[in-house]
């Protein structure tokens, strides 16, 4: 179940994983440093609606990270690598949220999309 958060997560928003506590916006803020996004250069990213309703579902199942899965025995462990069974059941559990989510079906495109495509093919990132 896990994978399907970190899915829709990954989805709504294309970063990776650094959290910040900033209380003042009432937002979780993911600071990406520059060693970690595609363009090498520090970023921070706010979370909308969505994604923050899906980083409150997840926390506190993990002293340190926000983003594992339960594996066999019962552990918890950070999540290492995104192409696998897991992160495709994912996707198609996010595509089946889209027509709920922003009112419309999931472009054809939707297996290869990352938010910084999503305008390229139509995808308004407001909802």
């Amino acid at each position: 179940m896990m994978g399907g958060h970190f899915g829709e997560r990954l989805f709504l928003h294309g970063e990776r994983s650094i959290e910040l506590d900033t209380p003042e916006i009432k937002r979780t803020v993911f600071v990406l440093p520059e060693w970690l996004t595609k363009n090498k250069e520090a970023r921070v990213v706010v979370l909308n609606d969505v994604a923050q309703r899906i980083i409150d579902g997840v926390r506190d199942q993990h002293p340190a990270y926000v983003f594992t899965w339960m594996d066999r025995k019962g552990r918890r462990p950070r999540f290492t690598r995104l192409n696998n069974s897991g992160w495709k059941a994912a996707r198609r559990r996010a595509a089946a949220r889209y027509p709920e989510e922003l009112g419309r079906a999931a472009p054809e495109e939707f297996r290869h999309v990352r938010v910084h495509d999503a305008p390229e093919i139509g995808i308004s990132l407001r909802r």
